[in-house]
């Protein structure tokens, strides 16, 4: 079905810019017997093609809409459900790998981060920071922490009282 679909798109996008199926296959590199197999779907089309030709035949995101349809073609009935769970996997595991670290950690790992991250910019905490900033410990007469980094800085781990170290 999903290559009737693509076929009769290839057809009417093509005849709209009034080529022949041996102009088209030019324009998109492919030959004119490869561009004729996809149009009267008897082949399936590469997704590569599918979004040259929409660009190509200035289909509008018309054929590039298609390619999940594709995709879901190329395997038997029965495999379609473990192709769209894979895929579904595949995004999942991309998103994990998204997350900022320490977004869901505890406290104790804010402060440690922090600390870990001040050796590496010179900043600790009073004395250093007055150093690294000018005798005041400020930048230009703000103090160089945002006020989160400040509270993470300031807290002492595991009492949750605000308090400097």
């Amino acid at each position: 079905m999903g290559r009737r679909l693509v076929g009769e798109l290839l057809r009417i996008q093509r005849g709209r810019l009034g080529l022949t199926q041996k102009e088209a296959g030019e324009l998109l590199l492919v030959s004119e017997s490869c561009f004729g197999s996809y149009e009267r779907a008897e082949r399936i089309p590469p997704i590569q093609f599918l979004k040259d030709a929409d660009n190509g035949l200035d289909a509008r995101g018309a054929l590039v809409a298609c390619i999940e349809m594709m995709e879901e073609e190329k395997y038997a009935p029965l495999f379609v459900n473990w192709v769209r769970l894979e895929r579904q996997a595949r995004v999942i595991s991309a998103y994990e790998n998204m997350l900022i670290p320490g977004l869901l950690q505890t406290p104790a790992y804010a402060l440690a981060l922090h600390e870990a991250r001040s050796t590496t910019t010179g900043v600790h905490g009073g004395g250093d920071r007055a150093a690294c900033h000018g005798s005041t410990g400020t930048a230009g007469g703000v103090d160089a922490h945002p006020a989160a980094v400040r509270r993470l800085r300031d807290r002492r781990v595991g009492t949750g009282a605000d308090s400097r170290r």
